[in-house]
């Protein structure tokens, strides 16, 4: 069934996409994603590499065994 104008009586009909709208489409709805940022950097590995190793007081296993009295909050 036609979908038809109640005033005018004419026959509503869509179009065809022609290259103007392709070209208007695209520069809408297609945008190029840009690549994200690196969360973090080389350095902040090596921190945390040595974060790991020493635990989050900073201070290494070595350090502690070594003077056995200290109190280092951990």
């Amino acid at each position: 069934m036609v979908a038809k104008n109640d005033i005018t009586g004419d026959l509503i009909q869509s179009k065809t996409n022609n290259k103007a709208f392709e070209d208007n489409f695209d520069r809408i709805f297609r945008k190029v994603k840009e690549e994200a940022p690196e969360l973090w950097t080389e350095e902040d590995e090596k921190r945390q590499d040595i974060i790991g190793q020493n635990g989050p007081v900073g201070y290494s296993l070595e350090d502690i065994y070594a003077e056995g009295d200290k109190d280092y909050g951990s």
